[in-house]
Order: structure tokens, then sequence, then C-alpha cells
């Protein structure tokens, strides 16, 4: 749905502190997906409306594998908080925005801001060596578009 790009933005950005995260939008590799987990995992679902049904099936067969679930969505009160060990809403009164999904989309990222920046703090060390790694990754490429 209108989620699967924040998904992708997540999963980009987890990647970039070093933990290994995939990000799944198609119904096969979701349900797929749930079968890779252990305890010790999470997965996170993603759900504006929190009614999309297979983001909930989803966190349920990742529970279900032993995986702690979290969901962010616009509805403290929606059927995909049932099944997340922890839920994170975010609301923008649509009477301010014309186009609803836009703004929980810019809600969500600055929630995936936050996430993102606690994780970092959390290791800290890892973070900022991770960050060095990859500034000289991308340095090396300009050089070698500039020189080739």
């Amino acid at each position: 749905g209108t989620s699967a790009g924040m998904v992708g933005e997540l999963q980009h950005r987890l990647m970039i502190l070093g933990f290994h995260s995939h990000g799944f939008t198609d119904i096969a590799s979701m349900r797929l997906s749930t079968m890779n987990l252990q305890p010790g995992d999470v997965a996170i679902g993603i759900s504006h409306s929190g009614r999309t049904l297979v983001t909930i099936e989803a966190l349920e067969l990742s529970r279900a594998a032993g995986a702690k679930t979290i969901c962010l969505t616009s509805y403290s009160a929606s059927p995909i908080t049932a099944v997340s060990d922890q839920v994170l809403t975010v609301y923008c009164d649509e009477t301010h925005y014309p186009v609803e999904a836009a703004s929980a989309r810019i809600a969500q990222t600055g929630v995936l801001d936050a996430l993102v920046a606690a994780l970092s703090i959390q290791h800290y060390d890892t973070s900022v060596q991770r960050s060095a790694q990859i500034h000289d990754l991308m340095e090396t490429i300009r050089k070698k578009e500039k020189h080739p």
C-alpha cells in the first residue's frame, strides 16, 4: 500500500547502521520471510490505516516464529496493534492536509528518523565506524566517476 516507500526507507537506514534488515512489500515475500525469523529477531509492520491484512498476517506469523513485533500506524485502535508487542502511533490531522496518506508519510518519516537516531546512539561506536566506512566508499566511487 502507501506505506511501501517507508518500508524501503527503513530497510535502507537499518542497513547503513549495520543491521541485517530486509524490507518486503509483496505478499509472497512477506509470508516467506517470516519462515526465517527466530527468537531475538524483530519484525516491523508499517500501515497507515493499520488494517492492511497482509501486513497484519506477516506480523502474526513473525510473532509465532518468536520474533518481537513492532508496528507503525496512524490509528492506535487499529487491528495491527493487536499483533504488535510495541506500537508506534503517529497521527496527522487530515483536515490540515488535503492528502491524508501524504501527511501520514511525513509523520512516519519523523518517527523513523527518531528510531534510527536512537539506534545510532545505542550503538554509537559501531555507527561512527560505519559512517566513516560509508564516507570512504562514496568518496572512492566519486573519484572513479571523476577520473575514468
